[in-house]
């Protein structure tokens, strides 16, 4: 009797490795049949996929209007402050000139000429207009340089392609010889003047585009903030 049941026993045994072996084995046997998906399933999912994005679209939308509005509120908010920091900085010699010179973008691109001619700068103003437009001008006291009292650039956008329209400067007579040589100044005429000059802006506004974003953006919004940590 023990000896039937220990053939028994490991009769039963190897018939549940057996069956446990090929559960193991049956994937690598006989792989999962493909489930086939027609080509109109596929069709719908994409038509799915196209809602689907139109509507992400349509909120991005709507959150870029509600920014919007929020920027021209608060915008609203600080223009008065705006006018009595102008009205401050008037007071200040150089204030202007500081906070270009100052600026770690500005800084960099400005020219020895571009100093002395913002030492005569008594006034920045950034006014913004429908659909994105703004206008930038700079309020200049008498100078030897250029007879303008400012000069100025227009910016309009539409549908994300900006347009720029610049006062054009009027300049002075340039030093006379006996003046460039005495200051090793070698400059010949008004578009050498331009050329090194920041002031090209005005002049060709739309290769500078970034220089008055920067001015709009930056410059003249936190200048107040620039001036205190300045001190």
């Amino acid at each position: 009797i023990e000896v039937l049941l220990r053939f028994f026993f490991y009769l039963f045994t190897s018939l549940l490795f057996f069956v446990v072996a090929s559960s193991l084995l049956q994937p690598w046997h006989q792989p999962q049949k493909k489930s086939k998906v027609s080509a109109s399933d596929v069709q719908s999912h994409i038509n799915d996929l196209e809602r689907i994005n139109e509507q992400l679209l349509e909120i991005d939308q709507d959150l870029a209007a509600e920014i919007k509005a929020v920027q021209e509120k608060y915008n609203a908010k600080k223009r008065p402050l705006f006018e009595k920091r102008d009205k401050a900085a008037s007071n200040i010699p150089n204030f202007w000139a500081d906070i270009f010179e100052s600026h770690p973008s500005f800084g960099e691109i400005l020219s020895e000429f571009d100093l002395e001619v913002l030492q005569y700068m008594t006034d920045l103003k950034v006014t913004e207009g429908d659909n994105d437009a703004f206008k930038v001008e700079m309020f200049f006291k008498e100078n030897p340089h250029f007879e303008n009292a400012s000069i100025f650039v227009n910016v309009t956008e539409t549908d994300g392609a900006y347009d720029c329209q610049g006062s054009t400067i009027k300049w002075k007579s340039l030093r006379n010889e006996g003046e460039e040589a005495k200051k090793g100044d070698k400059r010949k005429s008004v578009e050498d003047l331009e050329e090194i000059s920041f002031l090209s802006m005005f002049k060709d506004p739309m290769e500078s585009l970034e220089l008055l974003l920067l001015i709009k953006e930056d410059i003249y919004t936190e200048a107040s903030g620039i001036f205190v940590r300045m001190m």
